[in-house]
């Protein structure tokens, strides 16, 4: 978030009457809360299931929305939980292709 302020004040100022815009940090974003244990597992779980149904040329399973795959990778990639799931990612694709 940035807050914007504008002045107005021309007192001793050669600008001619513009007005001068000044843009500000707010302040560092709120840590985000610690993961439980099994976020990962359960976040990977949803993922390989539509990720299987995907190498199957079949249509993701309707109690997983697009919607819930794409938070679960937001917060998988905010918790710098990335490494991880490219790993797994990879060997999921690996044993579709050597199949």
């Amino acid at each position: 978030s940035m807050s914007v302020s504008a002045s107005a004040s021309n007192a001793g100022n050669n600008n001619g009457g513009r007005k001068t815009l000044t843009i500000k940090p707010i302040g560092l974003k709120r840590p985000r809360p610690a993961l439980s244990n099994s976020f990962e597992e359960a976040a990977w779980a949803k993922l390989a299931t539509a990720i299987s149904a995907v190498h199957a040329k079949q249509p993701v399973p309707n109690n997983l929305s697009l919607e819930e795959l794409y938070q679960a990778v937001e917060e998988l990639v905010l918790h710098k939980l990335t490494a991880s799931v490219y790993a797994k990612l990879c060997a999921q694709c690996d044993a579709h292709v050597s199949r």
